[in-house]
């Protein structure tokens, strides 16, 4: 069941991913139209159809994320209980593959998407993954 937060986000994400690829289409449609910003094609009655897929986009986008960080939790999860009983060398590489797997869950736990949003309400895609810089010391 979703949350009105989730939704909210949902329509935050959908509308800076469509942001993001107007921008890589030069902002022009197929037929050399320019094409309008998210504000405006998200409020436009007659692109209603083509605002609930980039809402549905964004909706699956951050399931997939959610599912793959899910797997490699659970990856984590085996090997670190692995490593508990093995002996030897199987021990090591047990304990190397929950720490690259938790390192993957990690990972993907930051691959969210990150936006501004400014005064006026405008939403600026800024970065897809956190930068690892900021947790350097």
């Amino acid at each position: 069941m979703e949350t009105e937060k989730n939704i909210e986000m949902q329509e935050k994400v959908a509308r800076a991913m469509y942001d993001v690829y107007c921008g890589a289409v030069g902002g022009k449609a197929w037929n050399g139209q320019a094409l309008p910003g998210s504000a405006e094609f998200f409020e436009d009655a007659a692109k209603q159809v083509q605002a609930d897929g980039w809402r549905k986009a964004a909706a699956t986008a951050e399931q997939m994320l959610s599912e793959e960080r899910g797997k490699w939790e659970q990856v984590a999860g085996k090997a670190a209980s692995a490593a508990k009983v093995a002996t030897g060398w199987r021990k090591w590489v047990a304990i190397a593959v929950a720490v690259v797997a938790a390192a993957a869950a990690v990972f993907l736990q930051s691959c969210t998407v990150r936006y501004t949003q400014s005064a006026a309400g405008d939403i600026e895609f800024t970065s897809t993954v956190v930068e690892p810089e900021k947790y350097r010391k």
